[in-house]
């Protein structure tokens, strides 16, 4: 999504990393060592790597995205998805963002998993395959299942 951006007029971020720096100073420490191994090292030994890594430093490439994540997520921080939303507010991109509740890494809880579903759905339609007459055809707002009014970009 960053790397080609012309590629992809929107794209979805569950519960990933961005940030890997940040993620392995802030996961589990299984988690950290094994993204270090894969890194070459810690980002002190290796900070080209991390750097050319940090898909913060590209947010500027990103069209329009959906970031979900859970709360309570032990081995993706939450915090990755909340510096994304941060990033792509002060490049003023268009995102919608979504937390859920006592969810782990992943939706667990049934409900969630078909909201997140569904969102997903309505988002995806909206910004690639919009059925005019159907919904709103603003690129600031997505109709999404269960929140009543439709939902505007944060921007």
């Amino acid at each position: 999504m960053t790397r080609y951006p012309d590629l992809f007029a929107a794209a979805a971020e569950l519960y990933g990393f961005v940030y890997r720096e940040l993620f392995v100073y802030r996961t589990n420490p299984p988690s950290a060592a094994r993204w270090m191994m894969k890194m070459g090292g810690s980002p002190m030994d290796k900070p080209d790597v991390y750097r050319k890594a940090n898909v913060l430093l590209s947010v500027d490439r990103v069209r329009t995205l959906l970031i979900m994540h859970g709360e309570n997520d032990p081995q993706v921080p939450p915090s990755e998805s909340a510096a994304f939303a941060k990033a792509l507010r002060e490049h003023l991109k268009i995102y919608f963002y979504f937390t859920y509740p006592n969810e782990l890494h992943g939706f667990s809880q049934p409900a969630h998993r078909l909201d997140a579903w569904r969102k997903q759905l309505a988002f995806f339609e909206h910004y690639l395959n919009p059925k005019f007459g159907t919904t709103t055809t603003s690129v600031y707002e997505v109709v999404f299942p269960g929140e009543g009014a439709p939902a505007h970009v944060h921007k």
